[in-house]
């Protein structure tokens, strides 16, 4: 059974999450809510000159959930504007689809940076 561990640095906690044998799930730990926190997936291979760390940043699934349905929900919003004439209101559902998708992707990639930095420093200390 994984267990959870924590990788204290100066006393403070960086990740929370599971580590298993050669494998780990973790994530940045914050103070407050954060919608956009990437879930880090590692394998951890082991070579004749050290070890290689493979990391897989994802969203976590209720996030992609309620990207997926607020997409979904303004692009069909949008159609079902077209089918009733009414191109303005259409058009303005298709850029909120858009607009909700970029903001998501925008803020994934920057807590992303974020946590690769983080997981270097931590790498660099031991």
């Amino acid at each position: 059974m994984p267990q959870e561990r924590k990788k204290e640095i100066g006393g403070l906690v960086k990740f929370t999450g599971y580590v298993h044998d050669n494998s780990f799930r973790i994530s940045k730990k914050t103070h407050y809510p954060q919608f956009f926190i990437p879930l880090i997936k590692g394998e951890i291979d082991s070579s004749s000159s050290g070890s290689v760390i493979r990391l897989t940043f994802k969203l976590f699934r209720n996030t992609r959930r309620w990207l997926m349905i607020w997409t979904l929900i303004s692009f069909f919003s949008g159609c079902l504007f077209l089918l009733i004439h009414n191109t303005v209101i259409a058009g303005w559902s298709f850029l909120l689809c858009l607009l909700n998708y970029g903001v998501a992707v925008s803020n994934f990639r920057i807590h992303k940076k974020d946590s690769l930095k983080t997981i270097i420093d931590t790498l660099s200390l031991d």
